[in-house]
């Protein structure tokens, strides 16, 4: 009983590594013990195994009726998540009408939990509807204004739209009420500074795109295509500070291959062959794709 009770707390406290163990061995000894199957179920929900907890759930249900409510809740809540992974999985596979199938079913589980509603909002937006994707994102952020598949999804969709004022006020306001860690938005900031350097490049204003691909710089130093993007627009009026961009990147990140990579494209697109096969080759091969091999190929023409 000591045992039970001290890895039990080791449960308690987040440590499932260290309980995952002993409950395995305790469910082949006493398989009929709601608490351990309901302790392994815990672990295997912290893990993101839903569709393993939900059984574990269910057994500890049926052995321990004093505690429905808590065993009921607990399969409930295994189940939204499993179904709202595999509305997951279908959106990354493209298949649209299965993911907003299991979607609708997740939401109808939990109407106001907003990582459904997200989602059903992001699969609005992959399917061409953005007006009616922007409508549940707000909805669903009335529910929870910090929650940040919401804020992410919205502060994308507005970004494609290019209504970059509205992404910063978005990330700005909802940002400081999400529950997230701080940065969990730079990638959007980023983003949101690269495209309007591209608008203003476009438009000839290229020391305002500087400006603000340095900002994103400033977020995200590691970033290999900010880096590409300001060396490139550097190169005309201050050659040595655009390489030094690409070559601060490569001793940052010097084990990234999308690094390489962009390195590799600067150099190419102005005539160093050498350079781009060097950075080439210090891409890992399983990193490798065609578009680099292709790069590749033309690069050791040219050299």
């Amino acid at each position: 009983r000591q045992e039970r009770q001290r890895v039990l707390t080791l449960l308690d406290e987040g440590r499932n590594a260290q309980a995952e163990a002993w409950l395995e061995r305790w469910r082949d000894s006493f398989p009929d013990d709601a608490q351990v199957a309901g302790a392994l179920g815990l672990t295997r929900l912290r893990q993101g195994r839903h569709a393993d907890a939900e059984p574990l759930f269910v057994q500890a249900l049926a052995l321990d009726a004093d505690n429905a409510n808590k065993w009921r809740s607990l399969v409930g809540t295994a189940r939204y998540w499993k179904v709202l992974k595999e509305a997951s999985l279908e959106r990354e596979r493209k298949n649209f009408d299965l993911a907003f199938e299991k979607v609708r079913a997740a939401i109808a589980m939990e109407p106001t939990n907003v990582e459904g509603l997200a989602l059903h909002a992001g699969l609005l937006a992959d399917t061409g509807d953005a007006l009616l994707a922007e409508r549940h994102y707000l909805e669903g952020l009335q529910i929870e204004a910090g929650n940040g598949s919401a804020i992410r999804g919205l502060a994308g969709l507005l970004i494609l739209q290019k209504r970059w004022l509205e992404a910063t006020a978005l990330l700005n306001r909802q940002g400081a009420a999400s529950r997230e860690i701080n940065g969990s938005f730079t990638y959007l900031r980023v983003g949101l500074l690269r495209d309007q350097a591209d608008e203003r490049a476009l438009q000839g204003k290229r020391e305002q795109a500087i400006d603000l691909l340095q900002q994103a710089l400033g977020m995200a130093p590691d970033n290999p295509w900010v880096r590409y993007d300001l060396a490139v627009l550097l190169r005309d009026i201050d050659p040595l500070r655009s390489q030094h961009v690409i070559e601060e990147g490569l001793r940052l990140a010097a084990q990234d291959g999308d690094m390489h990579y962009a390195s590799a494209l600067y150099f190419a697109k102005f005539d160093d062959p050498n350079a781009a096969l060097r950075s080439l080759s210090r891409i890992p091969g399983d990193a490798m794709n065609e578009s680099i091999r292709r790069l590749q190929r033309r690069m050791t023409i040219q050299s």
